[in-house]
């Protein structure tokens, strides 16, 4: 697995303010065994539409061979006879020509067995054969291979070889791919936990590999203090608490607690993590940041920050971009320490993480931050089922006896 890179990180950090509207958080959490879920129900669907998490573009090179998309899925209830949900959408894309093509597995109710197929979207077809039927309510690991000189494509349903096909598209370069969750169907729930995008020269993950996430989140003050606290304080005011939004509910406060990146170049704020120890073998860490601009349409310089516990920074800029002023979800990816080496355990518990900005330009407001530190193999570290739906609760209802009728005796 030492090829093996991240292009992608989706439904790990369920906060419905990374995705389009309909996402709920269900577990407050992601540790190693228990990874948090997000769920998405009740949408009914005849086009695929781009309800994505993030509908970000992945990193992946031009050159890389092999693409897999891997994560849990778990549906509670199921779609009406001839029916279907989205279990993923997988999409190639040309940063040159803005060309796209798209797949997505789908789960169809044939006949009240629960098939995956594989649907193109340009075609309206379906694309080699049925899976064999599987059971509602049951967490599923799901992997998805493609390899780019030959268009094979396949899928494994908990490690078992279930539908090979070929996909062959007319996008010209597909250097970048953006992979989004799917979508349920009237009157059910789907959950989607851990998944990634994973690049590779060769096939060197295994589908019997099981994909592990964690959530390092702020803990204590870093190394880096020269970011205010948002509330008009001057640079050194900020402080961990202002960004841990993801410790417990994974619902952001908006502008209630961010740091703020000041007007000034070379600006850099860390916080220490807590830390999870996993099971696997640890291949690649991503920062996530929920952040906006002050003032609209300025073009700022800034990125994702880490430093190891060595005193290496290394900060993946977004180049130079116009931020919004509504917070927006922006991602990076090492898959190599900073320094070089290799991930570990003690290089991860060692990091401090947080946010750079590299050019004046505009205030920057960052509301919530934390590592996914990700790790694969053969250690069985699938998450356990998301908990029941919410049930009303019952309604006290107080008899009172009617009182018997007198008569009158004469």
């Amino acid at each position: 697995m030492a090829q093996l890179e991240i292009a992608q990180i989706h439904c790990t950090i369920p906060d419905p303010a990374f995705y389009l509207s309909g996402w709920t958080p269900v577990r407050g959490g992601i540790a190693a065994g228990a990874h948090g879920w997000s769920m998405y129900g009740g949408t009914a669907l005849t086009t695929l539409t781009t309800t994505s998490i993030g509908n970000y573009v992945a990193q992946a090179p031009a050159s890389t061979e092999y693409r897999w998309w891997a994560g849990y899925e778990y549906s509670h209830g199921q779609p009406s006879d001839g029916q279907y949900e989205d279990v993923i959408s997988l999409a190639w894309f040309d940063n040159a020509t803005f060309q796209t093509a798209y797949v997505s597995l789908r789960r169809y109710n044939v006949s009240g067995q629960h098939k995956f197929r594989f649907w193109r979207t340009d075609t309206d077809a379906q694309i080699g054969a049925d899976s064999a039927a599987y059971a509602v309510g049951a967490v599923r690991r799901v992997a998805v291979r493609y390899r780019k000189s030959t268009g094979a494509l396949d899928v494994f349903i908990n490690g078992t070889s279930e539908i090979s096909t070929t996909f062959t598209h007319d996008v010209l370069d597909d250097f970048a791919q953006a992979l989004t969750c799917g979508q349920a169907s009237v009157g059910t729930n789907r959950y989607w936990s851990a998944w990634a995008l994973y690049a590779s020269a060769t096939d060197d993950l295994n589908e019997a590999h099981y994909p592990e996430m964690a959530l390092f989140y702020p803990n204590f003050e870093g190394s880096h203090d020269q970011y205010a606290d948002g509330l008009g304080g001057a640079a050194g005011t900020a402080d961990y608490t202002r960004w841990d939004d993801w410790v417990t509910d994974f619902l952001n406060d908006g502008d209630t607690t961010v740091n703020e990146g000041l007007n000034a170049a070379d600006q850099k704020q860390t916080s220490s993590l807590s830390t999870i120890t996993l099971a696997n073998t640890i291949i690649g860490v991503g920062e996530m940041l929920l952040l906006r601009a002050s003032i609209a349409d300025k073009a700022v310089v800034h990125g994702a920050l880490i430093r190891t516990g060595g005193g290496t920074d290394s900060a993946l800029t977004y180049g130079s971009q116009t931020l919004p002023t509504t917070y927006t979800k922006r991602e990076a990816f090492w898959n190599t320490p900073p320094g070089g080496g290799a991930w570990s355990q003690a290089v991860v518990d060692s990091l401090q993480a947080g946010h750079r900005r590299d050019a004046a330009a505009t205030n920057i407001f960052v509301t919530a931050m934390g590592l996914v530190v990700v790790a694969l193999g053969a250690t069985d570290t699938s998450p356990p089922a998301p908990p029941p739906l919410a049930l009303r609760p019952p309604v006290l209802v107080t008899h009172r006896q009617r009182q018997p009728d007198r008569f009158a005796v004469g």
